[in-house]
């Protein structure tokens, strides 16, 4: 098997396993092959951000939700390091937010080819992400369309992961949607890790925020 293989099938598994994370629709997405999965091993340069959008324009040219996946990282300094990488190019964007008790939120987004901002989803084996984004790889994902979701009445102005298109019928959806809802609270507060989620890719220690601050204002 080759390696990107590996990497996307221990990943799809965790997508897979709603009780490690809480989201129905990640595991149906992840059951219904509806999710592009990249493995990125190499050193982030300045091609990284050309190579992942590639890899966003292709999932969205096939309907399917992007997941990047980079194997190699391990630690939060590295998260800073794309994020400022990828931020070079004019279709990539973060910002930050204090918001999250005790840590620094990051909101990472991607301009699609319909010129909507995509609010990246991201996940990693750290301390300081949210309980229901402790994944075993560094990774993101977003919905690379629009507005899709033919449930969500009241959508964001950027486009998220609820946007999903998706072909469930109403009553399942709500269903769903209630029983994620509850998934997720409970983790949140049975293991006392409340926090902001929606329109946060990263949470990393607030020592990050000073340099992540820093460079925002260079761009």
């Amino acid at each position: 098997m080759a390696p990107a293989d590996l990497v996307g099938q221990i990943f799809g598994a965790w997508l897979g396993a709603t009780a490690l994370h809480g989201c129905r629709f990640a595991t149906w997405a992840a059951q219904n092959k509806r999710v592009r999965y990249g493995a990125f091993f190499d050193r982030i340069t300045d091609a990284t951000a050309a190579r992942l959008t590639t890899h966003f324009e292709l999932a969205r040219d096939r309907d399917e939700f992007g997941l990047v996946v980079f194997p190699q990282m391990t630690m939060a300094r590295q998260i800073c390091h794309l994020v400022e990488a990828l931020s070079a190019s004019a279709r990539w964007t973060y910002s930050l937010r204090s918001d999250v008790p005790g840590r620094i939120g990051i909101d990472l987004r991607w301009r699609s080819p319909g010129h909507l901002e995509c609010s990246a989803m991201g996940f990693g084996p750290l301390g300081a992400m949210p309980v229901t984004r402790r994944a075993p790889y560094f990774a993101f994902g977003m919905w690379p369309g629009g507005h899709d979701n033919p449930f969500r009445t009241r959508p964001d102005e950027f486009v998220g992961a609820g946007d999903m298109s998706h072909g469930i019928p109403m009553d399942a959806y709500v269903k769903m949607r209630d029983d994620t809802r509850a998934m997720v609270g409970s983790r949140r507060d049975v293991l006392m890790a409340r926090g902001v989620i929606t329109g946060i890719t990263f949470c990393l220690a607030k020592a990050y925020g000073a340099r992540l601050q820093q460079n925002a204002a260079l761009r």
